[in-house]
């Protein structure tokens, strides 16, 4: 994440979203209540359950990528310092060029087997790593394709950096010693933690904080 952005600057612009998106909807708030500032906190978090996130973590533990239903699958791409120039690109728009309109916001497109190959390929050019392909022509096909033409004809922010060097920004998180088998980088595995310890809480006759 570019180090221009403090913490601070994050968490206020995360909030400033937020806020805006449930205004947007006007959730019924007995429904879904306007979020706090520690649930944003607790967004605050690397996820090793997103494809490129998941392939730089197998590459590192296993020198290996496996890749299901012969990589047919698309996911929309995007690196998260264009994210966050892209929502400060947003929030200092004239109202006029942005109130009340939806954006989806990305670099590219691209299929699960060419995101493997990306990722093969910038590990061996910034870190000498050489990496096995494991493809599978079995497994779920589930895509997700985004139109961000709309976006991108207001604003000049995203696609300035790679895949590559988002792998190579992950490959030096990794070589810092995390745990990757903690359930906080895995956002499923965290909400059924968490519903776990509510339940024990609830029958020992706690409640959470």
């Amino acid at each position: 994440m570019s180090k221009r952005y403090s913490i601070v600057h994050l968490v206020s612009l995360i909030c400033a979203i937020l806020l805006v998106g449930c205004a947007i909807m006007k959730p019924e708030p007995e429904i879904i209540p306007p979020p706090d500032v520690h649930s944003i906190l607790a967004t605050l978090k690397m996820r090793y359950d997103l494809v490129v996130n998941t392939f730089t973590r197998d590459a590192y533990d296993r020198r290996r990528l496996a890749i299901h239903a012969g990589g047919r699958m698309w996911r929309p791409m995007l690196h998260i310092d264009d994210a966050v120039d892209s929502y400060m690109s947003v929030l200092e728009a004239p109202s006029e060029m942005v109130s009340g309109r939806v954006f989806n916001v990305l670099s590219e497109n691209l299929q699960v087997i060419k995101i493997a190959y990306e990722t093969r390929r910038a590990l061996e050019t910034y870190k000498g790593i050489r990496l096995d392909l494991e493809v599978q022509q079995v497994g779920v096909v589930r895509s997700y394709r985004v139109d961000g033409s709309r976006f991108q004809e207001l604003f000049d922010t995203i696609g300035r950096r790679d895949l590559g060097s988002a792998v190579s920004e992950m490959w030096d998180h990794l070589e810092g010693g995390i745990d990757v088998t903690d359930p906080v980088y895995y956002n499923i595995r965290w909400l059924e933690l968490l519903c776990d310890i509510k339940q024990r809480l609830k029958t020992m006759g706690g409640s959470p904080l």
